[in-house]
C-alpha cells in the first residue's frame, strides 16, 4: 500500500537553542521540560547539571537548627551547639533535645528559639537561658525595706557621717526634724523628705524597695534594668518591676511599702519567694531595628493568646519592660483569628504572616508603632521556613502557590510547577538570586526546586528534603537533612568541619513536552542533531517516545573533552505526537538540539 504524497515543503527542520527550564503543564513550549532532574540555570541558555553537593558535616544526632554567622557555620545537634570547628554542650539549659529550633543572630549573640537560649559568639564562655528564675529555699528570712536607689537604708548615715531619721506614722512629725529626714505616711502611703530651708515636707517622687535574701547570689541571675515578676508580700512590686540595682544577696526596685519602713517574711512549705525574668512563648522570631520580634498563637496559663511581641531595645533578655521609654518592650494583641504561620524582617520592618493575611509593624519606637494588615495570600501553615529574601523580593509558599512579595501585594510565580502547586512543609533559602525550595507532596514525597530570579526559570533537582537553609555573604548555600549538613550552589564551601565526597558525579535527565500538535497530519522524526560539550568520562543518552509509548534509545554521545556535534539517524515511526528525553552524567553543556520532522497525510 502506498500513502498519498505530501509536498516537500511539509518537511521541516526545527532547532532548540534556548533551554527554558521546568514547566509541568500539559502544553509547554520548545526548550521547556515537562520533567527533569538535577539541572541548573548556571549556564543559561544551555543545559547543564547542578554542581556537586558535598557533605560538610555528618553528626551522630539529627541537626535541629542551622545558621551561618561571622564566617562560621553554626548548627545545633542534640544538646550540642557546633560553631565552626568548636562545639559547646548546652544540654543543661534544654528541656527538649529533639525538636526543631530557629537560630537567629542578634549582634554578638546567637539566639535559639523556642528554647529561649543565647550564646555569645565573642565571649564563648557566656551562654545560657534568656529567661532567669530564683526560688528561695525553706527557712530563709526575706527582708523588705524602704531604701535609696542603691539599696542603702534611708536612716543610714551618709558618707559625711550625717545621720538621717525615718518616721513612719499616720501624721507628719511637727518638731525635731532636720534636713534630709524622711516621713513615711502610713495613712495614704506617701514618702516625704524634710526641707529645712522651706520648713516643709516635700514628696519623694521616686521611691525604692530593697528585697534582701541571704545567700541568694542574685547578681549572677539578674542585671540592672531587668523586668521581673515576684510573689513578695508587697503586691505593688510583684508585676513588671524594673531592677534598679542588684547586689550579691539583694535587689532594688521602684515601689513603696506604705505601712512600714522595714519588715521580714520567712519562707516555709507554703510560701517560697520566687523572682523571675520571663520570656514569652514564641512560635516564630526575627530581628529588626535592634529588637527581637516574635509572635504566638495558643493557650498560655488557660488564656487564649494571639499576640506580637518585641524585646527591649538592644536586650533580647527582657520582654516585659514598660517604663514609658523609647527603649521599652512592646506587645500587641490581634483581633483576627487563626494561627501565625511565620515571620521575617523585610524592607526594615518586622513582617508576620497567617495563611490569609500579612501584618507589618511600622514605626521607630513603641509609642509610634502601627500595625498594618493586608488580607491576601499569606504563608501556608507548616511552611514558615519557606520565607526567604531573594534580591530585593520576599518569596514564600502560600496554600496554593509560591508567591513573590514586594511590600504591596503577593504575586504567584509557580505556574510552571503545575496547576495548584499542591505541596506542603516547604523549606527555602536564597542566594545569588536563586530561590531554593524543598517541599513534600500529598504522599509525603519530597522534591527540591530552584527558581532563578534573573531568568524567571524553574529547575527541579532531586528528592532531597532539606530541613533548613542558610547562606554566607560570599554566596554559598548550606542546608541540612537528617544528621548531615550539605553545601549547595555556585561558590566554594568554605565553612565546614570535615568535608566528605557525597557525589562522584551528578546524574540528570530532561523530558520535553509533547511535540507535533501544531501539525494536523501524521508525522515522523528521522534525524536528531545534538551539539554539546562533554568532558571526558561524561555521557548523554538521547531517546524518543512516540504517542506516549515506551522510550526508544536513539543514540549515545560520550565525552571527548570538546564541543561536538553529532547527528543521530534512525528508522522513523509514524505518530501523532512524540517526546524527547536527554539523560546522562558528568558536567556536560548542551547547546542545541535540532530535529528533522516529516509530515504525511492521514492514513486512508
Amino acid at each position: 500500500m502506498f500513502y498519498p504524497e505530501v509536498p516537500d515543503n511539509a518537511n521541516t527542520r526545527q532547532s532548540i537553542s534556548q533551554w527554558l527550564g521546568y514547566n509541568h503543564n500539559l502544553r509547554i513550549g520548545d526548550g521547556e521540560f515537562y520533567d527533569c532532574e538535577n539541572l541548573s540555570s548556571d549556564n543559561y541558555p544551555l543545559i547543564s547539571p547542578r554542581k556537586k553537593r558535598p557533605v560538610l558535616a555528618s553528626l551522630p544526632d539529627a541537626v535541629r537548627g542551622l545558621l551561618y554567622t561571622d564566617g562560621d557555620l553554626a548548627y545545633l545537634s542534640g544538646g550540642t551547639l557546633y560553631l565552626g570547628s568548636a562545639s559547646y554542650d548546652l544540654s543543661s539549659y534544654m528541656t527538649d533535645l529533639e525538636s526543631e529550633q530557629q537560630l537567629i543572630k542578634f549582634g554578638a549573640y546567637l539566639l535559639i528559639f523556642p528554647l529561649g537560649l543565647y550564646f555569645h559568639t565573642a565571649d564563648r564562655a557566656d551562654y545560657g537561658s534568656l529567661g532567669s528564675a530564683y526560688t528561695a529555699p525553706e527557712g530563709v528570712t526575706v527582708t523588705y525595706m524602704v531604701c535609696d536607689e542603691t539599696g542603702n537604708a534611708l536612716d543610714a548615715a551618709d558618707p559625711d557621717g550625717y545621720q538621717r531619721n525615718v518616721t513612719a506614722s499616720t501624721t507628719a512629725p511637727k518638731e525635731g526634724m532636720k534636713e534630709g529626714d524622711y516621713w513615711l505616711n502610713t495613712y495614704d502611703g506617701g514618702l516625704y523628705v524634710w526641707d529645712a530651708d522651706a520648713s516643709m515636707w516635700n514628696v519623694v517622687l521616686t521611691t525604692y524597695v530593697k528585697i534582701q535574701v541571704p545567700g541568694s547570689q542574685l547578681n549572677t541571675r539578674f542585671a540592672q534594668g531587668d523586668a521581673v515578676s515576684m510573689n513578695t508580700s508587697v503586691p505593688e512590686i510583684n508585676t513588671g518591676s524594673i531592677i534598679q540595682y542588684v547586689g550579691e544577696d539583694y535587689l532594688v526596685v521602684t515601689g513603696l511599702m506604705g505601712d512600714s519602713v522595714m519588715r521580714t517574711q520567712s519562707t516555709d512549705s507554703t510560701w517560697r519567694l520566687t523572682i523571675e525574668r520571663k520570656v514569652p512563648a514564641l512560635n516564630y522570631v526575627c530581628v529588626s531595628a535592634n529588637r527581637v520580634w516574635g509572635c504566638y498563637y495558643g493557650i498560655v496559663n488557660g488564656k487564649q493568646v494571639n499576640e506580637i511581641y518585641a524585646s527591649k531595645l538592644g536586650d533580647p533578655k527582657n520582654w516585659y519592660c514598660y517604663e514609658g521609654l523609647s527603649s521599652d518592650a512592646y506587645a500587641i494583641s490581634l483581633g483576627s483569628d487563626g494561627c501565625f504561620t511565620g515571620c521575617i524582617e523585610y524592607q526594615g520592618y518586622p513582617t508576620f504572616f497567617k495563611e490569609n493575611a500579612i501584618y507589618r509593624i511600622y514605626g521607630r519606637y513603641p509609642s509610634e508603632y502601627q500595625l498594618v494588615t493586608t488580607n491576601c495570600r499569606g504563608v501556608q501553615d507548616g511552611s514558615y521556613k519557606s520565607l526567604a529574601i531573594c534580591g530585593e523580593y520576599l518569596l514564600y509558599k502560600s496554600v496554593a502557590d509560591v508567591c513573590i512579595y514586594d511590600g504591596s501585594t503577593p504575586v504567584s510565580i509557580s505556574n510552571a510547577l503545575g496547576k495548584g502547586c499542591l505541596y506542603y512543609n516547604a523549606v527555602s533559602g536564597a542566594c545569588l538570586n536563586k530561590y531554593y525550595i524543598s517541599m513534600r507532596d500529598a504522599k509525603g514525597n519530597a522534591t527540591l526546586f530552584v527558581y532563578d530570579m534573573d531568568y524567571n526559570l524553574w529547575h527541579k533537582e532531586d528528592s532531597l528534603f532539606v530541613e533548613a537553609f542558610t547562606y554566607s555573604v560570599s554566596g554559598q548555600m548550606y542546608g541540612y537533612a537528617g544528621n548531615k549538613v550539605y553545601g549547595f550552589g555556585d561558590a566554594d564551601n568554605m565553612a565546614y568541619l570535615e568535608q566528605e565526597v557525597s557525589e562522584e558525579y551528578v546524574k540528570w535527565y530532561a523530558i520535553t513536552g509533547e511535540m507535533g500538535y501544531e501539525y494536523p497530519d501524521y508525522k515522523y522524526v528521522n534525524r536528531l542533531t545534538l551539539r554539546a560539550y562533554l568532558p571526558i568520562r561524561s555521557e548523554i543518552v538521547l531517546s524518543i517516545s512516540y504517542d506516549d509509548g515506551p522510550w526508544q534509545e536513539v543514540g549515545v554521545l560520550r565525552g571527548p573533552g570538546t564541543v561536538k556535534s553529532q547527528s543521530f539517524s534512525f528508522c522513523p515511526t509514524r505518530c501523532d505526537h512524540f517526546r524527547l528525553k536527554l539523560e546522562g552524567h558528568g558536567d556536560v553543556r548542551i547547546y542545541t538540539l535540532s530535529r528533522t520532522l516529516c509530515a504525511e497525510s492521514e492514513e486512508p
